[in-house]
């Protein structure tokens, strides 16, 4: 899995145009079936509950993403980094 519970991270596949949003994982669904069109199993992947929300291609409020497709942010605290930073050009 790429995400834990409490990540926040950017979505990197989207066929709505919502690549590149930042989204929170609030909950973990577990495996879903994933159906294409029509009613047949595209795949059974890890998915997460999102927030916010996001707008899905077909105008509905998407609230669930696979795993597979995000990438959690990773780093330091702004405040924290900015700390050390001037530390350094004392």
């Amino acid at each position: 899995m790429n995400c834990t519970l409490g990540d926040f991270a950017i979505l990197t596949v989207s066929r709505a145009g919502n690549a590149g949003r930042v989204v929170r994982c609030v909950r973990f669904v577990g495996n879903k079936i994933w159906i294409g069109s029509p009613g047949e199993i595209r795949s059974i992947q890890e998915t997460w509950e999102i927030a916010p929300p996001l707008m899905g291609s077909d105008g509905s409020t998407c609230t669930e993403v696979q795993d597979r497709h995000l990438r959690p942010v990773s780093g330091e605290p702004i405040d924290t980094v900015a700390a050390e930073g001037a530390a350094m050009t004392t």
